[in-house]
């Protein structure tokens, strides 16, 4: 078995090579590679990727997300942005696939939205500080067990038909509930204005709202990630890429809002970044004065319905008691946990000192 490291100032040459293009499995999309050469926060000879291979086979692949977290004094850091492991042949290379991340990031790496599976695993290897789960919130607009249960159990990928169908009826059952909810947000007189990347008003609102967060990400680094996505629309030319790669990479329904909001003497209250991905809506980056909360809560429900968002999830703590508060007016409000984990060089950030936004790390690509 053997590791190649691939820099950040490397990934375009990679996605053009014949390792590439002639491989059955890939460790990145070709506009990911290109999107993350581009990363602000990023230097040339940051590691991007590590691939493993076993008698010339790639049989996994990691994925590390240079940034920079900015406490007391600004500090590279890598966040994990993939991980995958060839089920039969990667057999006992997930590991040391890891460690060989830990070593390339001098160990000063974070994870995010964790999964059971992972946490546990992280939890063995005594490299990480764990903080307290974030609490979120997601709000159901609609009814939607055809995409929902079949990642729950298989038996109901094989009814999707059905699902669909019962989707149909509850959701026109539902219809006025959401009529309702419109009427009632009528009442709000939002003074907004849509904008398509990070302007200077927006950016000293960020600046001003930020003191408290580990990353903060501002205009330059927001306004990377709208020119550069990691989830293009549908493109036949490249469906076989897509077959290749095991993480998102395409979707007709995936969008970024970007809306500020105004007082009624006009004066710059909020910014909000906002996500729309296959009928659910998340928002990244939000910022806001905390007594204008309420104002908030209901603009972004009014853009969920106008869109016919199925879900609202947001772990921003201020929103997501507003949510709880107004869960009459969804169907089903229920409550999420998100976990976080720091390597032990970096206890000094642990999430109970500072403010993380939804979208840190990689989540506010897919």
């Amino acid at each position: 078995m053997n590791f190649r490291e691939i820099k950040v100032g490397e990934l375009q040459a990679f996605v053009n090579s014949g390792d590439f293009l002639n491989n059955n499995i890939i460790p990145i999309s070709s506009h990911r590679a290109i999107s993350q050469s581009l990363n602000p926060s990023a230097d040339k000879n940051d590691t991007a990727l590590i691939v493993a291979y076993k008698n010339e086979i790639l049989v996994g692949y990691i994925g590390l997300l240079p940034d920079t977290i900015r406490t007391n004094k600004k500090q590279k850091i890598f966040w994990n942005s993939c991980w995958w492991v060839d089920q039969e042949k990667g057999k006992q290379i997930a590991m040391p696939l890891f460690y060989k991340a830990m070593e390339s990031s001098k160990k000063n790496i974070l994870l995010t939205d964790l999964s059971p599976h992972t946490l546990n695993i992280l939890k063995k290897t005594s490299l990480f500080y764990f903080s307290n789960s974030i609490i979120g919130t997601r709000a159901f607009l609609r009814f939607d067990f055809q995409n929902i249960l079949p990642q729950k159990k298989i038996f109901f990928s094989k009814i999707k038909f059905v699902l669909k169908i019962l989707d149909f009826n509850f959701n026109l059952v539902t219809a006025p509930k959401r009529i309702f909810v419109k009427q009632k947000i009528k009442k709000y007189n939002f003074n907004f204005q849509k904008i398509e990347f990070v302007d200077e008003e927006a950016n000293n609102f960020i600046k001003k709202n930020n003191k408290s967060e580990l990353i903060k990400r501002e205009k330059k680094e927001l306004n990377w990630i709208i020119k550069n996505k990691w989830i293009l629309p549908e493109d036949k030319d490249k469906n076989k890429e897509k077959e290749k790669y095991f993480f998102s990479s395409f979707s007709n329904n995936f969008e970024y809002l970007l809306y500020k909001l105004y007082d009624k003497n006009d004066k710059l209250i909020a910014f909000l970044m906002l996500k729309s991905y296959n009928g659910n809506l998340i928002i990244p980056y939000c910022y806001f004065e905390k007594e204008n909360a309420e104002l908030i809560q209901n603009f972004i429900t009014k853009i969920a319905l106008q869109k016919k968002i199925k879900s609202i999830t947001t772990f921003n703590p201020v929103l997501s008691k507003k949510f709880f508060k107004n869960k009459s007016r969804f169907i089903f409000v229920k409550k999420l946990t998100k976990d976080f984990a720091i390597s032990n060089e970096l206890e000094h950030c642990k999430a109970e000192n500072y403010n993380l936004q939804d979208g840190d790390g990689d989540g506010v690509f897919a």
